[in-house]
């Protein structure tokens, strides 16, 4: 059997001319394909790659909108584990910033005592009233005198009993001093105070 088109030789039962590629009929005569079997006959190669790239690019795109999808769902849920924790923290450490600024400030440490100074044998310890401030600044050492009247006589007359004892210790608000003086000059001094007065005088 002759194709219709070409005129070349093909066989009964063709459907499709070899050489032409013209569709023919069961009695010989040419049909027109379908779009779908043409794509499908002359085109399989070309046509399956296209799908299948199709597809893949299908199943890229679907897998990565399936992560974003993912990450906008469990990302806020992170926030909301996370933030909470971070806004405690920095609560407390307000907290403790506030107290530690809020504290009172430590006390000074007291002032050490001094030690008194060791008597010397035979010495005692005199309280005097006097005030012996010259200019604001105590004296350091002073004279002691006593006044008295004499019997018979209508003056009073001053001794000088001792002379440059060192002041051991001043308060000005009591005006007193102290002295470390020999046991003896200290009943000597009692003795004067009672039937005269002692008097005190700072040396300038």
């Amino acid at each position: 059997m002759k194709c219709p088109f070409c005129g070349e030789e093909i066989q009964e039962e063709a459907v499709k001319c070899r050489y032409c590629k013209e569709w023919l009929s069961k009695s010989g005569e040419s049909i027109q394909p379908t779009m779908t079997q043409q794509l499908n006959n002359d085109l399989p190669q070309e046509t399956s790659g296209i799908t299948s790239a199709i597809k893949d690019r299908g199943t890229w795109v679907s897998r990565h909108y399936k992560g974003l999808l993912t990450s906008i769902i469990i990302l806020p849920m992170l926030a909301a584990i996370v933030i909470p924790f971070y806004l405690v923290k920095q609560e407390r450490t307000r907290k403790v910033q506030t107290q530690i600024e809020q504290a009172p400030a430590p006390e000074p440490a007291p002032a050490p005592i001094a030690a008194e100074p060791a008597l010397p044998p035979g010495y005692e310890p005199l309280i005097l009233q006097a005030d012996i401030s010259l200019e604001g600044t105590p004296a350091k050492a002073v004279d002691i005198f006593f006044k008295y009247k004499p019997e018979g006589s209508k003056r009073y007359v001053t001794e000088r009993l001792m002379q440059n004892v060192p002041v051991v210790s001043y308060s000005a608000a009591e005006r007193q001093i102290e002295i470390h003086i020999p046991a003896e000059d200290v009943e000597n001094l009692k003795n004067a105070s009672i039937s005269g007065t002692v008097q005190v005088r700072p040396i300038r």
